[in-house]
């Protein structure tokens, strides 16, 4: 898992065999925008802790930023 930046993953060179080969990523929101959610109408709240945040506050930018690069080295 990669926290703050530099984003940099892992030498994935390991895991990669000859011919195809497929990169998953998998994104994660902001506990603030999850916090925000869980106080929708009709929501069941996800967490469990108390509440700084209410329905109308507005969500964080979250995501993949841009720009995303895949870049090869040896």
């Amino acid at each position: 898992m990669l926290w703050r930046g530099p984003y940099l993953s892992p030498d994935l060179l390991p895991w990669l065999h000859e011919g195809e080969n497929t990169i998953e990523v998998n994104v994660t929101n902001l506990w603030v925008n999850r916090m925000i959610g869980d106080r929708q109408k009709g929501e069941v709240p996800v967490t469990r802790v108390r509440r700084f945040y209410n329905a109308g506050d507005k969500l964080l930018p979250s995501g993949l930023l841009g720009p995303v690069r895949l870049v090869g080295y040896k």
